[in-house]
């Protein structure tokens, strides 16, 4: 283990991410010329946003990614072109995609049980104490109650998001902040 400068050691902490793949799909999409996560590139981000969990001489030790995402049903075309991405993406270690459904709708295309399935995995890890540190990337004020209760749990929470895409009062909630800026986006789509 690194020693500190004053000669204490660092604390290694678990440390669980937990991804809106939704919400994470649509900012690369709007902020890189590239539209497509690449392998290198997610590998590359998972490391950077571990790099920026660190709290005075402790740094969390990474235990697992949790990627949500929806996908559609059997006979639709969008599921023959997201099945390899999400394949790509569960293949990384130690990354875990957790799927629910993608519906259409009138109005193009909805998600369906996605935000209860990483409400549920965050929780459940929180009170089984799988985790001391979350990260949880997502920019919608749903996820208020979500942090209130991982935080009841005793567990720090660090928050990713978009600074144009968030809701101002989901930031609050969140003990640190992490912006996607465009170098960690642009980092998504590396070869």
């Amino acid at each position: 283990m690194p020693m500190a400068s004053s000669g204490s050691s660092y604390t290694l902490k678990p440390l669980m991410i937990f991804i809106d793949g939704g919400y994470l799909r649509e900012r690369v999409k709007e902020s890189t010329v590239k539209k497509e996560i690449t392998r290198k590139g997610f590998e590359t981000f998972i490391a950077r946003i571990r790099n920026y969990v660190s709290l005075p001489l402790v740094f969390g030790d990474l235990i697992r990614v949790y990627y949500y995402d929806a996908i559609p049903e059997e006979n639709d075309e969008r599921r023959i072109e997201l099945k390899p991405f999400f394949n790509m993406i569960n293949s990384i270690s130690p990354c875990q995609v957790r799927l629910g459904e993608l519906v259409k709708t009138d109005n193009g295309y909805r998600q369906k049980g996605v935000d209860i399935l990483m409400a549920v995995d965050a929780v459940s890890k929180a009170y089984e104490n799988h985790f001391d540190i979350a990260v949880i990337l997502c920019g919608d004020r749903d996820f208020i109650e979500l942090i209130k209760v991982i935080k009841d749990a005793g567990k720090r929470v660090f928050g990713c998001y978009s600074p144009e895409h968030v809701s101002d009062e989901l930031k609050q909630f969140f003990d640190y902040r992490i912006e996607l800026n465009n170098k960690l986006l642009n980092e998504l789509v590396e070869e």
